[in-house]
């Protein structure tokens, strides 16, 4: 199953290099993919399998693996993983976020930084649940999630909900969110635009 409503043809390099259809213009590396990288190492045992969905050119991916985390990524974007960095290049790879090439429970954390914005509202539960299916039982589960009154002119911006909405959408689905935790990943960022999105904890 590929499916389309993730649009892959529209993150190309226009989207990533000229800012035509999002907020990248030259889409480069950001220290808070170091400072993440810290954060879930705290949580985490050294070795631990984590993937990223939405991983763009895999720069997180490749600040978790020197964290000594077992990190890969994937992306919709053929263009951005064609663009990750040689030692990112290994660990990423193109695939759906509603259809993700793993087995089931393989990963002992799940995370995505600005993914689930992008998935049409009827077809969020889907990618959730493709989530939880490749996430062992006790897993993490870290989003960062685009809210109403951010700086956004991303067209491929389809979701843009109240925190309370994806408090609501997550607890329908048995998810238990951790109030310390993210109060730490919030503070991480403070004065920072990442601050105050981010949703963390396990999906049983």
């Amino acid at each position: 199953m590929d499916p389309t409503f993730l649009m892959p043809d529209v993150y190309d390099e226009e989207y990533w290099t000229k800012g035509t259809t999002s907020n990248y213009v030259d889409y480069d590396d950001d220290r808070g993919w170091f400072a993440s990288a810290v954060l879930l190492r705290s949580m985490l045992p050294k070795g631990a399998r984590v993937l990223e969905v939405g991983c763009a050119y895999g720069f997180f991916v490749r600040r978790a693996r020197v964290q000594e985390l077992d990190c890969v990524g994937v992306d919709i974007s053929q263009w951005a993983i064609d663009h990750a960095p040689e030692v990112a290049r290994d660990y990423v790879q193109r695939a759906d976020a509603a259809a993700l090439p793993y087995d089931d429970n393989s990963f002992d954390a799940v995370v995505s930084w600005e993914l689930l914005e992008h998935v049409p509202e009827e077809h969020v539960d889907q990618v959730l649940s493709e989530m939880e299916r490749v996430a062992t039982p006790e897993a993490w589960q870290v989003h960062r999630i685009c809210l109403p009154g951010s700086d956004d002119n991303d067209v491929t911006h389809v979701t843009v909900k109240p925190k309370e909405w994806w408090y609501d959408t997550l607890g329908e689905r048995g998810w238990h969110l951790s109030t310390d935790w993210q109060r730490r990943w919030d503070a991480a960022f403070t004065g920072r635009d990442w601050a105050g999105r981010y949703f963390v904890g396990t999906a049983t």
